[in-house]
């Protein structure tokens, strides 16, 4: 008899705590216990250390995300770097440094590969329709960082950061994107994916892939964004009511 294990993916809390709280729910109504975050997990929304608590207690696996690394090892301290560095715990911050950039593993035989943006660089963005010939590099591995424990290309490769899901296959191999938990731009309600197989089997066997959308409490967000000084608050708000990015203001 087939046992498949499910993992539960999200990516991109960035502090939004009633959308983490939610899908959490939604999670172990599923008596899902494989949680992996995909980085972000603070910065735009108002919640830093209740988000990372809450993360550190169900993820079973995570990896630092771009908002995570700029406030951690940025120079820069200017608004709004400033105001959610000063807000992160000590405990907090050193476990947002514990974190590896990639992490990849055997799921019914295929290689999954994890990241937050890119393999090799939590800043480089790939959007869905971008240009064909970077995806490859999408599936790539390094043969000196021991953070890829498997040195061949992944057959299925999942990362965050756009905060738009999707699922493309290119010759067999997939990439797909989580979208966002705590600021979704494809939708007002967060996203995240269940990866089903046989964890750690590198036996070809049947899994899937599905994605998963959770309504929540949008307006207990705001109430929190505004009992807060948190900067760029209109913008943040905007998004989680509209689902969608604000463009830059002309001043």
């Amino acid at each position: 008899m087939i046992s498949l294990t499910e993992i539960a993916v999200f990516s991109d809390t960035h502090g939004n705590l009633p959308a983490l709280k939610a899908v959490l729910e939604d999670i172990e109504k599923r008596k899902i216990s494989e949680i992996y975050c995909l980085g972000d997990f603070v910065g735009k929304g108002p919640t830093v250390n209740e988000t990372i608590d809450l993360c550190r207690t169900h993820c079973t696996k995570a990896v630092l995300g771009n908002w995570d690394d700029f406030l951690l090892y940025s120079p820069r301290d200017e608004m709004p770097i400033r105001w959610y560095r000063n807000k992160i715990s000590k405990e907090n911050e050193a476990y947002l440094r514990s974190l590896p950039k990639v992490f990849d593993f055997y799921l019914s035989g295929k290689v999954v590969r994890l990241y937050h943006a890119h393999p090799f660089d939590v800043y480089k963005r790939l959007y869905k329709f971008d240009d064909p010939s970077h995806i490859e590099e999408m599936f790539d591995f390094s043969l000196e960082n021991e953070e890829f424990s498997i040195k061949k290309k992944a057959d299925i490769a999942g990362y965050g950061d756009i905060h738009h899901a999707y699922l493309k296959d290119f010759d067999g191999r997939f990439l797909f994107n989580t979208g966002s938990l705590g600021n979704p731009l494809d939708s007002k309600d967060p996203s995240y994916v269940i990866l089903r197989g046989e964890l750690h089997d590198d036996r070809p066997s049947s899994y899937s892939l599905e994605f998963v959308r959770v309504p929540y409490d949008i307006e207990q967000t705001v109430a929190d964004v505004q009992s807060t000084d948190m900067p760029s608050s209109e913008d943040y708000i905007f998004e989680i009511r509209t689902g969608k990015f604000r463009m830059l203001r002309k001043k």
